[in-house]
């Protein structure tokens, strides 16, 4: 193995970790506002990738154009989510975690029985190799890495600069002196399912191109979103999930290459329970307020 060799490892890692960051942050904003653990929100990015391969490979839509379809209609799909599944469950836990695995069951089932056994393939957008510093790279992991990147640039520009964003955080941090303040609970609710919605859409959408999509392939993207969000620190919005998906992407990708995808999935869960061990809290845990 040389150094062109831990390169490639580093930006597949890399692409994979910030794909994988749109899927946690908006997890984690749901889980702050709502204070439920939404285990279907694998689907809505295994949706996505539906609709994004309906769009373009049945409707004959430009992939960029059915991503942003495809975000606009699971944003939908998370509004009625959150209004008529969600808002009366908010911050019970048990209650709300059953509705959550029926709606993943029920969404798993509906692409089943609508699209079959098969996997579905979207064909690759981009081709070819890129160069950088005498490594060959895969141009459609780095389009997808630049994508994303903005993506989460973006949402955390609008938290943090929006007035919209800044009611977000105030209620994740007190949602009872946000009230006081003429913050509306279920305005805030119904614009973070938005936007956790639109944002697994489009992780969806974006890896549809690199990977065969069965109705089963959100719940393993579940599963390692809510390890990012563990690792970086279930108090952090921001910079856990970030470092957090970072990690997972970069240990899951060297481990796929040198171990073999068999048990490339041990191997991150027994380094990520080393961490904890270690730091239980996570990278940037903290308290919750409740």
């Amino acid at each position: 193995m040389n150094a062109q060799d831990i390169l490639a490892m580093v930006i597949n890692g890399l692409s994979s970790g910030l794909t994988l960051m749109l899927v946690a942050l908006g997890l984690t904003l749901v889980f702050g506002i709502l204070h439920i653990i939404n285990l279907a929100h694998g689907e809505l990015y295994m949706l996505g990738a539906y609709c994004v391969w309906w769009l373009s490979e049945l409707m004959g839509f430009n992939y960029w154009f059915a991503i942003v379809l495809a975000m606009i209609l699971i944003a939908f799909l998370g509004v009625l989510m959150e209004r008529y599944l969600f808002r009366r469950f908010r911050a019970i836990m048990v209650p709300s975690l059953v509705v959550s695995i029926g709606l993943m069951l029920f969404l798993q089932s509906s692409i089943l029985l609508g699209t079959g056994m098969g996997d579905k393939e979207i064909e690759p957008v981009f081709h070819g190799q890129v160069t950088f510093l005498g490594t060959s790279l895969s141009l459609g992991r780095v389009i997808i890495g630049a994508v994303a990147t903005v993506l989460v640039i973006a949402v955390i520009l609008f938290l943090k600069y929006a007035r919209p964003g800044q009611a977000i955080r105030a209620v994740a941090q007190d949602a009872e002196a946000s009230s006081l303040q003429g913050i509306s609970m279920n305005s805030v609710s119904r614009l973070t399912m938005i936007i956790g919605s639109a944002l697994a859409a489009a992780a969806g959408g974006l890896l549809g191109p690199v990977f065969h999509l069965d109705y089963m392939m959100g719940f393993p993207v579940l599963l390692k979103a809510l390890l990012a969000i563990v690792l970086g620190g279930m108090g952090s919005v921001v910079g856990g999930v970030i470092l957090g998906s970072l990690v997972i992407g970069l240990v899951h990708s060297f481990a796929t290459t040198l171990i073999g995808p068999e048990i490339a999935e041990i191997i991150l869960f027994l380094i990520i329970a080393f961490i904890l061990l270690i730091r239980p809290s996570g990278f940037f845990g903290m308290e919750l307020r409740t």
